[in-house]
């Protein structure tokens, strides 16, 4: 198509790309030749877009991702997703707030290689909270001890483990145990990749609404967010990603576990 398009005078053809800061689309077309020009399309240019929409895009990304997806610019990214100053760390989370945690599994049962990383979060007067960090690299008995400890004491929360992997089985083997007899908790299906499911938790982060409650875990946890995504690893922030979805879904038709094991 692009030969035939050239070979048509005036020779005119058209390449479209999601900008993503300045790729070799951007490398090789914006050059001092004539022949060609780069153009910055943006997204609120489309008049058939409602403006609640453009608005719900704002609220759920940062403003460097902002310009990149919806202004069009082609810019150079600054590397991590979060900046540290962007996180504010408190004492305690209010009382009374609704809790959702989610189990971000090390990659396979029988390996003490990956590791598996939990937190908790709240939402109260527009802030979130991310509380009660776990982060350990043991094999599934050992996890699954830790699950249950951590499920049976938290009678404040919502539980999600990830079933990306092996991490169906592990929601069936916890199904079957009576040790969470009347615990709530359910698998939760991953969809999209690592950035997009942490963005809008993100964008809240860039606005100074997300507070993490202080604990010896919030150092490893705040090195590794701003590391991310080129650090060399993401459970804490799959982790964050899997409970914000949680928290924002209210939908999702909570089970509890009684007699599965029979």
């Amino acid at each position: 198509l692009s030969i035939a398009a050239l070979r048509e005078q005036p020779g005119r053809a058209w390449a479209t790309t999601t900008p993503r800061g300045k790729n070799w689309l951007y490398d090789l077309f914006n050059t001092s030749d004539t022949d060609y020009d780069v153009i910055e399309s943006r997204s609120t240019d489309n008049v058939f877009l409602p403006s609640h929409f453009i608005e719900t895009l704002k609220q759920s990304m940062t403003s460097e991702m902002y310009k990149q997806e919806v202004d069009g610019q082609f810019i150079d990214p600054s590397g991590a997703l979060f900046k540290r100053q962007w996180f504010s760390v408190v004492d305690r989370a209010p009382h009374g707030v609704k809790w959702y945690r989610y189990w971000d599994l090390a990659a396979s049962t029988k390996t003490s290689a990956d590791y598996t990383a939990s937190v908790r979060v709240a939402l109260h007067d527009g802030v979130m909270y991310i509380d009660g960090g776990i982060h350990v690299k043991a094999e599934w008995p050992d996890v699954k001890k830790i699950i249950i400890q951590t499920m049976t004491a938290e009678k404040d929360t919502q539980h999600g483990i990830e079933e990306a992997l092996h991490g169906l089985a592990a929601v069936q083997d916890l199904r079957r145990d009576p040790a969470l007899m009347g615990v709530t908790f359910r698998g939760i299906k991953v969809e999209k990749d690592k950035v997009s499911r942490a963005m809008p938790w993100a964008a809240r982060a860039e606005a100074g609404t997300v507070c993490v409650v202080a604990g010896q875990w919030t150092k490893d946890f705040l090195d590794e967010v701003v590391a991310f995504p080129d650090g060399s690893h993401d459970d804490y922030v799959d982790a964050v990603s899997g409970g914000t979805m949680m928290m924002m879904k209210p939908k999702f038709e909570w089970g509890r576990v009684y007699r599965d094991w029979e």
